[in-house]
């Protein structure tokens, strides 16, 4: 292979306890015997089903080493999260490799481990030059310098074309200040902005991303989902997200620029052929910010997408990302034309009920419009088992958070989980710009956040931390089990929908799973009538309410005991109703 010059490193997280998560997997995660007859009777393509469990493959790297390798740069990727390695187990492969640079993808959950990693390689490598990148790095690379003296420079926005500019530079004892793109320290320590750089304005242009990622998790039959890029920018002006800001950077005539659909359909046939694997690499997951919006262009990009994929008879399992403001009724022949191409799922940015949540957010769509495109999901059987929603923000009230539950209730989406996420705050993002003026903003050190904040009112406040729960067993629990089991079941009835059946057949599998229905809408209206309790004990109790046990303590105990109990019966009814679907296809 000869010696590597870059190593390009995503550093891992610590993994935790995941013994709930798999004891819940042995009861909801697949179709079962269900899914070996159906196997029998339609493509085993067709019933490919969302791993939660799944490693994301990370195009980024992929994408920076193929750029690259076109340069004559010879890289080895670590990827720390795909490959389950720890902080010193990378530590210890770069010092076997030894390479001329080290670059980082950051962002704020992994910092601390990058900056231990840095420390440690500078000791016995102190001539190696590392450098970090990523949407975090970006908003954020004069401060990462700052507290990172380590790192030589940081890469700002898409890096493809930064990175081995300033690499070369490096290279030919050029300065770093006629690099644009990047932050960078001199050799006096002062940190420097150089010019931002041009944008790709044709991003067909840039090669494949290499897929070593996927070849490491294929050879140790590890499941793997696959990225896809068709797409950078977004239509979109959230106020909670940098994605529009971040690849505007550089400017350009169109916000949004899209890979030529011939291109990512000749990618996805690459795939397809040498990655796709049953079992292991099955997935596509095309990680653009929108999939698509209710716009000429893309309507006539979806077109020519669907008609390659048929065209070529290529069928890839896949998910994406929607807008509720992305389509309607009109779209609806195009999703059934992405059906049948490989459509699985839809995750939907939903986050809220409170149509003053939405409008602070700036998605500029009523719950109409969600409600409406949540149907037409339901309906086409795509709608994914998460939703975008981020419950809580600074500027709540108790009226929002009470009106907000109730709807998300009403639209099935009443996961605990759902209930107690806030928003969180990321560099580059316009509502910390409010926040600052209003002095909402506070100091984060400690926090795990990248900026913290209070809530206008201290008493919504009090709520949400009453509801913080994520790691706690039943919410995990109740996270698996129902998210499979509104997975699986949407797999099903796609897979249905190819199988030769009369309308009559079809109404009966359709009662089979009311039962199903019903025990999940008896665990949401548990969620919403316990988080309601916990609403009016803190507006009743104002400020001196205690939060260590008493009233809430009993309040949350039975609550627990009452939801693990539903969760259990809402697992039955879905085994249940595999066994009742199974013994009745037999009989048609």
């Amino acid at each position: 292979m000869g010696k590597i010059d870059l190593c390009l490193v995503h550093p891992n997280l610590d993994e935790g306890d995941s013994s709930v998560i798999n004891h819940c997997y042995d009861k909801c995660s697949d179709l079962g015997a269900l899914g070996d007859y159906l196997s029998t009777l339609v493509n085993p393509e067709y019933l490919v089903q969302t791993d939660l469990d799944s490693t994301y493959d990370n195009v980024g790297l992929g994408l920076l080493k193929s750029v690259g390798k076109k340069k004559g740069f010879k890289i080895k990727i670590i990827d720390g999260y795909v490959e389950g390695k720890k902080k010193d187990e990378i530590v210890k492969e770069i010092k076997q490799i030894r390479p001329k640079y080290i670059g980082f993808t950051c962002y704020h959950v992994n910092e601390d481990i990058m900056r231990y990693i840095v420390s440690k390689i500078k000791i016995s490598m102190p001539e190696v030059v590392c450098f970090a990148g990523g949407e975090h790095c970006t908003y954020t690379a004069k401060t990462l310098l700052a507290r990172n003296f380590g790192l030589t420079f940081v890469v700002c926005g898409e890096g493809e074309s930064s990175l081995y500019r300033a690499l070369s530079h490096l290279q030919e004892g050029k300065p770093l200040v006629l690099v644009d793109g990047i932050f960078w320290r001199d050799e006096d320590g002062s940190i420097i902005k150089n010019s931002d750089r041009s944008i790709f304005s044709d991003i067909s242009t840039i090669p494949w991303p290499a897929r070593d990622s996927v070849i490491v998790s294929r050879r140790k039959n590890r499941k793997i989902t696959i990225g896809v890029s068709t797409l950078r920018g977004c239509h979109g002006k959230c106020s909670f997200c940098n994605a529009h800001s971040f690849f505007s950077i550089g400017g350009g005539r169109h916000v949004v620029r899209r890979r030529a659909a011939k291109d990512v359909v000749a990618e996805i046939a690459f795939l397809k052929r040498n990655h796709f694997k049953l079992g292991v690499a099955e997935q596509i997951f095309f990680y653009d910010s929108h999939f698509f919006h209710n716009t000429n262009r893309d309507k006539k990009w979806l077109h020519d997408f669907i008609l390659l994929m048929k065209k070529q008879a290529l069928y890839f399992p896949f998910r994406i990302y929607l807008r509720t403001d992305g389509f309607d009724k009109s779209s609806i022949r195009l999703i059934q034309g992405l059906k049948d191409c490989g459509l699985q799922e839809v995750f939907l940015g939903v986050e809220s009920g409170a149509e003053d949540t939405i409008k602070i957010y700036q998605k500029n769509v009523g719950l109409d419009r969600v409600r409406s495109s949540m149907d037409i999901l339901r309906r086409l059987n795509v709608l994914g088992a998460t939703q975008g929603i981020v419950f809580f923000q600074p500027y709540c009230t108790i009226d929002s958070i009470r009106k907000s539950a109730r709807v998300l209730r009403d639209l099935g989406l009443a996961m605990y989980w759902n209930y107690s996420q806030k928003l969180r705050l990321f560099p580059g993002i316009r509502i910390v710009d409010d926040l600052r003026k209003e002095g909402l903003l506070m100091d984060s050190s400690g926090s795990s956040d990248v900026y913290y904040y209070r809530f206008k009112d201290s008493r919504v406040e009090k709520i949400f931390k009453l509801m913080s729960a994520n790691n706690e067993p039943f919410v995990v629990k109740e996270g698996v089990v129902i998210r499979n089991i509104i997975s699986n079941m949407s797999t099903f009835m796609r897979a249905l929908e190819t199988i030769d059946l009369s309308n009559r057949s079809r109404s009966m599998i359709k009662h089979f799973a009311d039962d199903v229905e019903l025990a999940m809408k008896r665990l949401y209206d548990l969620n919403l009538c316990y988080f309601l309790s916990v609403v009016d004990i803190v507006e009743t109790g104002g400020n001196s309410f205690d939060m260590s046990g008493g009233l809430f303590g009993d309040l949350k105990n039975s609550y627990i005991q009452r939801a693990d109990k539903a969760i259990d019966l809402a697992g039955k009814e879905y085994r249940r109703f595999i066994g009742k679907s199974l013994e009745y296809l037999k009989t048609v």
